[in-house]
């Protein structure tokens, strides 16, 4: 059987944006190289702001790109979350 990893993207997808595609394609493709099981979520950054322990359920967050966010103070609360517990993040 093979590992699962969580990922959380935290943004504000927007179907339009070449670059969200593009970020879901990337971790699958990793995800696929390292022989892991993927289970990726967008998690809005309004709903950070308003329950950053929902980010407690991921093994990573990855800080999405396409900004303006919705909530950029929700968007920092996600960074701020990770970094305070030595977690994998990525911020593009």
């Amino acid at each position: 059987m093979r590992q699962r990893v969580r990922i959380a993207v935290v943004g504000d997808f927007n179907p339009s944006f070449p670059s969200h595609h593009a970020t879901n394609a990337a971790l699958q493709h990793a995800a696929e190289h390292l022989g892991l099981d993927l289970a990726l979520d967008w998690v809005p950054t309004p709903t950070v702001l308003e329950d950053r322990e929902q980010l407690a359920a991921y093994d990573g967050v990855w800080l999405s790109p396409g900004s303006p966010y919705r909530s950029m103070e929700g968007a920092l609360v996600a960074v701020e979350f990770a970094r305070r517990r030595d977690w994998p993040l990525v911020a593009t």
